[in-house]
């Protein structure tokens, strides 16, 4: 099997549109628009929402030109209301078939969502609100919020509560039901997955969970009924341009279950960094992963994959994806939707114990159990007389990597992940684990002078309490950035159960460090959550 590598993307996510619709953009291309803010009139500034934009643009423009791509002060009301927003047909939110924002967002007791500008314009104010939008009836049928709220499916909010007056044809909406880390890597790492072969949903919550795995993205699809509804949110996978009817919503989202490993505060016997072996992925690796998981498919006899490495193979319903330094996932069954009865904890532990065995998934790597995904689902009318669920419809079961006796702290990498439905079937399983070449005492970025005395990995801190210290510290000088920016926030709070010491993994070396997370409330509504890392040799 040759893996041919392309700088282009290796698939183009769009259906071929017809004459006729290429006839009715006689001024722009219609497929993509992003906003972006960092700076806003009236709300706090944030850090990572350009280079978020800038990961999906990135991939998006291999294929077609972007319309717009508008940031900061360019952000105004008028791009996201009737009137103006299809400005041009080249300009807002109804501009284009595909649509991606991010920034700040929030919402109130009545499911209202609403998102900052970065200036006023006429007397439409500085910030807009989904209840005066009407998107659909011009280009959109995609919309992306990178925001925090932008899709709550809990504590009396539904997708129909909050969008419902607003979809005039749109076909899938992709957001938040919880606060959500202010990351660089939302938009690069949706387009990485979706290269892996997976549905435009699917690829969404799979990214989020890459970034931070207390946080639960959503998204939710439309169509004249149930089985259409669903049909589109499980499998829809390019970008159609035709609109849809609205009559029936139905939605999926990720959370996290309450039954987690414990935070690790213990150091290790010897303060060691690990370098990690690099793995060619050729015929042979791809050849003992299909092998080693059981499953019959055939090689091509070459495939295309992006400049990252990344690929898919599918036979039938089954499909198998391979990413960077021996990355793999594995679908192996379609799951049992309709089966709304949730498999119990205990039996879901079970069989991913009995998978990772049978399938080597611990072969030459240390494991340790590190937390549950939960899978939801639930619809409705659009009038909401008839609604379906929540249901729990899938439950991952997910181990950490062992290195010197500690976890892999990365959110994304040095894990296993093994997916069940409600039959008790394995539906699939990831791992992004790493051999280890050795553990040394002779670190790449720091090293004690000559003649000083001791090792050449010294710790930072010697216990929890000394690290916490560290953590601050480092938090301390992000609050610093803002007040340079002529505007901190006054209000944050380190999130119970992500407080710990690890390891974390940079290319390929593993060094020890502590993470928090930090919930940041900026008022008004808004708020975010901020990774904070500090290494522990130094």
């Amino acid at each position: 099997m040759k893996i041919i590598y392309s700088k282009k993307g290796s698939k183009l996510p769009f259906e071929e549109r017809s004459r006729s619709l290429r006839e009715d953009q006689p001024y722009s291309g219609d497929y993509w628009g992003a906003f972006s803010l960092e700076w806003y009139a009236r709300a706090f500034p944030l850090w990572n929402t350009h280079n978020d934009a800038q990961g999906w643009v990135d991939y998006a423009t291999q294929f077609n030109p972007v319309n717009f791509w508008l940031k900061d002060w360019n952000v105004r009301a008028w791009a996201y209301y009737e009137d103006y927003d299809n400005w041009k047909d080249t300009y807002g939110m109804d501009a284009v078939n595909a649509v991606y924002h991010s920034g700040h967002g929030g919402i109130d007791a009545q499911g209202v969502f609403r998102t900052p500008m970065g200036r006023d314009w006429g007397d439409l104010g500085t910030t807009v609100y989904s209840d005066k939008m009407q998107l659909g009836n011009e280009q959109v049928n995609y919309i992306f919020w990178s925001t925090c709220y932008s899709c709550r499916i809990s504590e009396g909010h539904t997708p129909i509560r909050t969008w419902g007056s607003a979809n005039k044809g749109f076909r899938m909406l992709f957001g938040y039901e919880s606060t959500s880390v202010d990351s660089p890597n939302y938009g690069k790492y949706f387009w990485e997955e979706w290269n892996k072969g997976k549905p435009l949903s699917t690829a969404f919550c799979d990214a989020s969970w890459r970034i931070h795995q207390g946080q639960s993205p959503a998204v939710v699809a439309c169509g004249s009924d149930k089985d259409e509804a669903k049909n589109r949110l499980y499998t829809e996978r390019e970008f159609h341009w035709e609109h849809v009817s609205t009559d029936y919503w139905y939605w999926r989202w990720y959370t996290a279950d309450d039954n987690t490993r414990d935070p690790n505060y213990t150091f290790p016997k010897d303060m060691m960094i690990a370098e990690l072996q690099p793995v060619e992925v050729d015929e042979q690796y791809v050849r003992s992963v299909v092998d080693s998981c059981n499953i019959e498919m055939k090689l091509p006899g070459e495939v295309a994959a992006t400049r990252e490495g990344i690929f898919s193979l599918k036979e039938g319903d089954i499909r198998a994806a391979f990413g960077e330094n021996g990355e793999f996932e594995v679908k192996m069954a379609k799951p049992n939707l309709s089966n709304t009865e949730q498999i119990s904890l205990r039996k879901a532990r079970s069989l991913a114990d009995k998978a990772v065995k049978e399938y080597s998934l611990d072969k030459e790597v240390g494991l340790t159990f590190d937390r549950v995904r939960l899978e939801g689902e639930g619809g409705g009318t659009k009038d909401e007389r008839e609604r379906e669920g929540p249901y729990m419809t899938g439950t991952t079961v997910q181990f950490k990597q062992v290195i010197n006796s500690l976890p892999v702290l990365t959110p994304g990498a040095g894990e296993v992940t093994v997916s069940v439905d409600n039959d008790g079937v394995v539906t699939g399983v990831h791992a992004s684990t790493r051999f280890i070449d050795k553990l040394t005492d002779r670190p790449k970025n720091t090293i004690a002078p000559p003649l000083d005395e001791g090792f050449l990995c010294r710790p930072r801190a010697e216990d929890m309490a000394g690290c916490r210290e560290l953590l601050k510290k480092e938090w301390e000088k992000m609050v610093a950035l803002w007040k340079a920016r002529g505007k901190a926030p006054e209000k944050y709070a380190a999130v119970p159960g992500f407080t710990e010491i690890g390891y974390d993994i940079q290319g390929n070396e593993a060094v020890l460090a502590a993470r928090q997370v930090m919930e940041v409330d900026f008022g008004d509504g808004y708020h975010k959550l901020y990774w904070v890392v500090t290494p522990l040799l130094g």
